[in-house]
């Protein structure tokens, strides 16, 4: 593969994830943010289920993981994504990338208090001071209405 495929391929789940935040907040306007969320996630469904494979297949791995596939799909999407979009409806595009953003962040710190054998470096510090911190500021300036063309 050359090298613009990779970067054209690296860059696409980034743009396609920038976007999800202005589809929200439009799809809000319509929709009670559970209801959107559901929609959202069932038409996700469709199109995975439609780039599964062999059906026969992709049918025995939901019978033999039914369980598990039913209780991730209360929690992670009905809870974490519900919730989310409830957040959205309050909050702006901004605040909701924002914080969303942080999640990886506060893994890493919250992993030094929590997992035996992690430890928050030198490396790991500087680079949420230095990288997280400016964006999440460049952000908030943007919202406020301090940046002017």
């Amino acid at each position: 593969m050359k090298r613009f495929q990779v970067v054209l391929l690296a860059a696409f789940p980034g743009l396609l994830w920038g976007t999800a935040f202005p589809a929200i907040k439009i799809g809000l306007r319509y929709a009670d943010p559970f209801f959107f969320a559901a929609i959202r996630f069932m038409l996700a469904g469709l199109l995975l289920i439609a780039l599964a494979g062999p059906i026969k297949e992709y049918c025995a791995t939901l019978a033999r993981e039914a369980r598990t596939i039913i209780f991730v799909s209360l929690f992670q999407t009905v809870g974490l994504y519900g919730l989310f979009f409830w957040g959205m409806a309050y909050s702006t595009g901004v605040q909701g990338a924002i914080i969303t953003g942080s999640g990886p962040v506060m893994a890493a710190v919250f992993a030094h208090f929590l997992v035996q054998g992690d430890q928050l470096n030198r490396t790991k510090a500087l680079s949420i001071v230095c990288l997280e911190v400016p964006g999440a500021g460049v952000g908030r300036t943007a919202q406020l209405g301090l940046v002017t063309r």
